[in-house]
């Protein structure tokens, strides 16, 4: 496609490869948003304006069922009067900001772009799909774990103590490093905390007949992120390599990516 010749613009959502452009064309699969609901949702776009021609952007938001839209607001203005330098291609020029509605449970959305230059007729642009979670909606979750398992965290950092005592969960200090740890650790309760890659291998060497629950986060780890579960007497070792603490607060998956890690820790 030579992409002088589009008639109108090529808007480009900066996330990853994919492109939503002004061809009415698809650009391939929708980028994906997981957001709080009442905070706003942050999509930085690029537009490219063959021409110099003046854009313009909207938006049509709706809520997404199996098999249907129902639409929640129309005609949402994303940018007016947008020009790209023609030396520069799909410069970043616009950074949209959704206000999203409060939802009851987890709502799956829909955002339908338009474009229009210089008054002509409105063409698609491509579509976001965001998923939208109540604050809080994992709180109940947290707080059972703390209740009927019981949490003991370790590890110098706060990151974990501070999420879990913003979800009302209860939960024991157990110290600042695996070495805090007991010998002789609660069977039913689970254990979480932070270390690095190398003191979690020497704690295991120094430890092969600990018999407890234990999900160590490494955020130095030089293996692919991912969750590695390792189980040995009845018990679970899960070396988490994935940087969920910094964003816990801030993105529902990061807390249901934790919940997982619960739900697998736990022994039946």
């Amino acid at each position: 496609m030579n992409m002088l010749n589009l008639p109108i613009a090529i808007l480009w959502v900066v996330l990853g490869i994919v492109r939503i452009d002004g061809t009415g064309q698809s650009g391939g699969s929708p980028p994906m948003y997981y957001v709080f609901s009442g905070q706003p949702l942050k999509v930085d776009l690029a537009v490219e304006t063959p021409g110099g021609n003046a854009v313009e952007i909207r938006a049509d938001l709706y809520q997404k069922g199996e098999s249907l839209l129902a639409p929640i607001q129309k005609d949402i203005v994303v940018a007016k009067a947008i020009h790209s330098d023609g030396n520069q291609l799909f410069r970043p020029l616009v950074s949209w900001t959704l206000p999203v509605p409060e939802v009851k449970g987890e709502t799956q959305m829909m955002a339908r772009f338009r474009i229009t230059a210089n008054g002509t007729e409105w063409t698609p642009a491509g579509q976001i799909l965001i998923t939208v979670y109540p604050t809080g909606f994992a709180k109940d979750d947290f707080s059972a774990f703390g209740k009927t398992r019981g949490l003991h965290i370790f590890g110098s950092s706060n990151r974990l103590r501070s999420f879990l005592k913003a979800q009302k969960a209860e939960f024991d200090d157990a110290g600042d490093d695996l070495a805090s740890l007991p010998p002789a650790p609660d069977k039913k309760g689970l254990y979480l905390g932070e270390a690095t890659a190398r003191e979690l291998a020497d704690w295991l060497v120094e430890h092969p007949g600990w018999r407890g629950n234990i999900a160590v986060f490494c955020p130095d780890a030089l293996l692919l992120p991912g969750v590695f579960v390792t189980s040995q007497g009845g018990f679970k070792t899960i070396k988490v390599t994935l940087p969920l603490l910094d964003t816990l607060s801030s993105d529902p998956r990061a807390q249901k990516t934790l919940l997982e890690i619960l739900n697998t820790l736990a022994p039946p």
